[in-house]
């Protein structure tokens, strides 16, 4: 009776330590699968989203210019340009509405479209700006 207590604890200090030492991911993001929270289920399938910024966003103006992920933003009034910003397969973009905030696809920008972008990392101190977005904005949707 007593090796077989021994043998029991034995195995889970083992287990305990793999996990610890991150070895045992796979098996730990098997546990995660099974004990997930309702609300966790909800969140993914939410459709209305939020920015994770709650900075001020780093530029604004409008889209007058779109090359691929490349986008050209200007001054809405005086088409300055303000900054060259590159979307990436990471960057949110969301569309403003009536009901707040709503997740979009990158195929949805415009030319004339009012936006504003984030960006959490470094930016190049360059004027125009030149950064990869984080989050974008669709002010309205006034494209053309």
């Amino acid at each position: 009776m007593m090796k077989k207590k021994w043998i029991w604890g034995s195995c889970l200090l083992l287990l305990t330590s793999l996990l610890l030492m991150g070895w045992g991911l796979p098996i730990e993001n098997g546990l995660h699968a099974l004990f997930q929270f309702p609300m966790d289920k909800m969140r993914e399938n939410e459709r209305e989203a939020e920015p994770r910024s709650k900075q001020p966003p780093v530029l604004q103006g409008q889209i007058q210019q779109i090359n691929g992920d490349r986008i050209v933003v200007v001054e809405n009034h005086s088409n300055e340009v303000k900054g060259y910003v590159t979307i990436t397969k990471k960057t949110k973009i969301f569309q403003k509405g009536n009901a707040g905030l709503v997740e979009v696809e990158q195929e949805d920008l415009q030319v004339g479209m009012d936006i504003s972008v984030w960006q959490d990392g470094p930016i190049l101190m360059i004027y125009p700006a030149q950064l990869s977005a984080d989050e974008v904005v669709i002010e309205n949707k006034s494209g053309k």
